[in-house]
């Protein structure tokens, strides 16, 4: 009988999870962890995350952490060894508000929309360096997840009456599990995607803010 943990074949991999503290970074990590991953976190103060407001510090920390830990990521000697050992993946997580835009979130949107842009280059860069990579048997691939509104400790603090529009805006009719997402960050990181690279995947439920 074929388990998820043997059609994803996932076991021994290292996966490094930024935000890995809550939401659906925990639920990531947990999800890669049941799939026998070697699993690192990383996340930030919850306390300096929740009084972050300004353009610039939204920027810093959804574009530019997402820059630089791809850019730590995509060093030649760490992406030589990982070409060299069967390839991987990149999955950065962007928002569907970057597509549909949403009242009082220009600074995150903004953001978002960003990480999609830099999602697409960077495939593009990678595709280009698994290429050139003798014999060129494995690729790094990157693509970007969108989840719709999720319930996270960050959704917690919406107001119902809020979260009720958002329910009704989408089609299944209720708010996401962090779990939705981290099922997809499996799939994504697994060789059953091998054919995908930069490309944006919604999870959402079908929102339409």
């Amino acid at each position: 009988m074929m388990t998820s943990s043997s059609w994803l074949n996932l076991a021994g991999r290292t996966a490094v999870v930024f935000g890995g503290a809550s939401g659906i970074g925990r639920a990531t990590a947990i999800a890669l962890a049941g799939q026998r991953c070697n699993v690192l976190l990383a996340d930030i103060d919850s306390q300096a995350l929740d009084e972050i407001k300004t353009w610039d510090d939204v920027i810093d920390v959804n574009l530019k952490g997402t820059f630089l830990a791809c850019k730590k990521f995509c060093d030649p000697s760490r992406t030589s060894r990982l070409l060299q050992a069967g390839g991987g993946a990149i999955i950065n997580i962007g928002s569907v508000v970057s597509s549909y835009g949403n009242v009082g979130q220009v600074n995150y949107s903004a953001s978002k929309g960003g990480v999609e842009g830099l999602t697409r280059s960077l495939a593009k860069e990678m595709a280009l360096l698994s290429r050139s990579n003798e014999p060129p048997t494995s690729s790094i691939r990157v693509s970007c997840i969108l989840p719709g509104f999720i319930d996270t400790p960050m959704a917690s603090a919406v107001p119902d009456k809020i979260l009720d529009k958002m329910r009704a805006k989408t089609a299944l009719g209720r708010l996401g599990q962090p779990q939705d997402v981290a099922n997809l960050v499996l799939f994504l990181a697994s060789n059953r995607s091998s054919f995908i690279t930069g490309e944006t995947l919604e999870c959402s439920g079908m929102l339409r803010i």
